[in-house]
């Protein structure tokens, strides 16, 4: 694969891995606004995570970069330790209005749709490390 591609398949990657931690991100605060009875800021929600988010789209960036190399590995695996840091700084008992709401199980499944991205991201990887040569 040529640098040229691999830098079209990096930002790609990056891209579309943004825009699905960023509507990941956006489902959690409209879940989580809807069983608190408050209403939803995303703005917010994005601020708070900025610097994360800004994490995750380097190494997505890289992990299409290296795409069909053996170094993309540790990148999948650093990306998916960031989002699990992402998922476990979410409170799980959020307190609205002296009401507590256990939003455990929905961190649960949102970072279990992410396993599963990364869990594809290797497998994918493994077959473009086979197919390139």
């Amino acid at each position: 694969m040529r640098a040229r591609d691999r830098l079209i398949n990096g930002a790609f990657n990056a891209i579309t891995d943004l825009l699905f931690l960023i509507l990941t991100l956006i489902l959690y605060e409209l879940l989580s606004s809807y069983l608190t009875r408050v209403t939803p800021s995303i703005v917010g929600l994005l601020h708070e995570y900025i610097l994360l988010i800004v994490a995750f789209v380097f190494l997505a960036f890289l992990k299409g970069l290296l795409s069909g190399h053996v170094l993309v590995y540790p990148v999948i695996l650093g990306e998916f330790v960031l989002i699990t840091a992402i998922f476990a700084s979410i409170p799980s008992i959020l307190a609205v209005h002296g009401i507590a709401v256990n939003i455990k199980p929905l961190i649960y499944f949102l970072w279990s749709m992410e396993a599963v991205w990364v869990i594809y991201s290797i497998i994918n990887q493994f077959s473009r490390t086979l197919s390139d040569p």
